[in-house]
Formats: structure tokens, sequence, C-alpha cells
């Protein structure tokens, strides 16, 4: 079963008309610009409206996304604590209200949602990326936070120590590494998961 698109999910939360969907998909042909683009640019939705259709469209099968390209929102990093990233092995990414969407590597074990929602007190969604690129970016974004004295329990210390060792191990991934800028928007997430005719 094909996984709903973009478009089906803003038909339900904006109210698109078919009309509508046709006309967007027609301009996007044209113009190579994506779905959610034309849909805001519009004045049809919000920003927030393709973000949230967004999240929800990651509900079935997980997406492939490039960390490189779609960058990581700091905001998302600040919300999540560095021992569940660890723990996980996961990277998030965005953060819209109480929505976490966080890349795990291509080589991951399907990831406990909900013990990791439970953890994190939030609903999340879950997209893949390069496991290396989901290892340098919890490196850069989490690594040298993680003195192991600043953590209470010997758990989180342990983790803390394993992320510390990775950081050491791998300097090349921590370092210079421009993929990951904290200027992406709402209307980004929609990009890779373009509506097709």
């Amino acid at each position: 079963m094909a996984r709903p698109r973009i478009g089906d999910f803003l038909r339900q939360s904006v109210h698109l008309c078919d009309q509508d969907i046709d006309e967007i998909l027609e301009e996007q042909i044209l113009s190579s610009r994506r779905f959610g683009e034309i849909a805001i640019s519009w004045g049809l939705c919000g920003a927030e409206d393709v973000w949230h259709a967004w999240f929800n469209q990651l509900a079935g099968d997980l997406p492939w996304i490039d960390l490189q390209k779609f960058g990581i929102d700091s905001q998302a990093i600040n919300a999540i604590p560095p021992t569940v990233a660890l723990q996980f092995r996961f990277i998030p990414v965005r953060l819209l209200g109480n929505d976490v969407v966080v890349a795990i590597g291509l080589d991951a074990d399907d990831p406990p949602a909900d013990k990791i929602a439970e953890l994190i007190n939030r609903p999340v969604r879950f997209v893949y990326a390069d496991p290396a690129r989901v290892d340098s970016a919890i490196a850069t974004h989490y690594g040298r936070k993680n003195d192991p004295a600043r953590f209470a329990s010997p758990a989180e210390r342990a983790a803390a120590e394993e992320l510390r060792l990775f950081d050491l191990a791998n300097p090349d991934l921590r370092e210079g590494d421009a993929s990951f800028e904290d200027d992406c928007c709402a209307v980004d997430c929609a990009g890779d998961f373009r509506v097709s005719a």
C-alpha cells in the first residue's frame, strides 16, 4: 500500500478540495517546487499545517532523509536529553510544539517508539538517515556537553562516557561539518516527500 500523500493530510486538516490539490500538483510539475511550498505560497495553508501533515505522514513507512541537506533544528536538540539520544542512537531533527522527529541510522533495528515517547514525554516519529551522519550529529550536538560527572545515575554516567569516548575516537566527525545548520523551517520538512502526479 502506498504511503499517504502530504496533500491527503492537508485535505483533512485545512480542507483542501480536489481542485486545489490538482492545481498544486500541476504547478509542482511545472515548477519543481514542493507541494507544501506551493500550498503555503498560495495561501491555502500555513507552514505549521505542512509540518503537521508531514509529521502525520511519518506514521507509516519510515522515509529516508539526507541529514546533510535536511539540517537539524537546535530546539529539537535542546528538547531531548543526551542520554536518551545516545541510548537509542538517534538525533532529533525537528520540533514543533510537543511533536519531535528523530533520525535513526538505516542499520538500526525498529525503534521502540512507545518507550522513547514515554522517556521524552512527547509524541515521536522516526526517519532513516545515514548511520555515519547520525553518529556524527550525535557527537557534534551532544558529545562535548557530556561530561560523565554531570549525570546522577550510573546508567547516565555510562552513556555519557560512551558518547565522550566516541567523540574522542572520531574527531573528524565533529569538527567543521557545515552540514548541520540550524536554519531550517517547517516548509523544508515537506521537501523530501514530494507528492507526485
